[in-house]
């Protein structure tokens, strides 16, 4: 039985590492990238190696490479995996850069694990 594989890019590790507990302890396969620049060489990697990620969970202010700017790359080329999106940031200029990149599966930051878990599993059945 496949075991579902999340990738968790965060550049808090505080975050990451409870993000990682909880997903474990649900069953789900967790990695982690501490942004973009990092997730989109686990993405690459991982899709060369014939492995696979099943959803993407991916903060959007980080350095190197912010959130929206890996979904853009990534969105260029035909993906099998959901993508879910958190965000400390409500502001309407956030939103109105998630709508532009077709970005539906948005969880605010502070959330409870169990939303997180529900909008995964959802992801999982309606992927990408």
């Amino acid at each position: 039985m496949h075991k579902d594989t999340i990738l968790v890019v965060d550049d808090e590790p505080r975050f990451r590492f409870s993000i990682k507990f909880i997903l474990s302890g649900h069953g789900f396969n967790v990695l982690e990238a501490n942004n973009g620049a990092d997730a989109l060489d686990i993405l690459t990697h991982t899709s060369s190696n014939h492995k696979r990620i099943d959803v993407l969970v991916t903060d959007i202010k980080m350095p190197r490479m912010d959130g929206i700017e890996l979904i853009k790359i990534i969105t260029k080329h035909p993906i099998d995996y959901g993508i879910i999106v958190m965000t400390a940031y409500g502001e309407s200029e956030t939103i109105l850069r998630l709508k532009e990149i077709d970005v539906r599966n948005v969880i605010h930051k502070p959330f409870e694990a169990h939303h997180l878990i529900a909008l995964i599993n959802a992801t999982l059945r309606g992927k990408p």
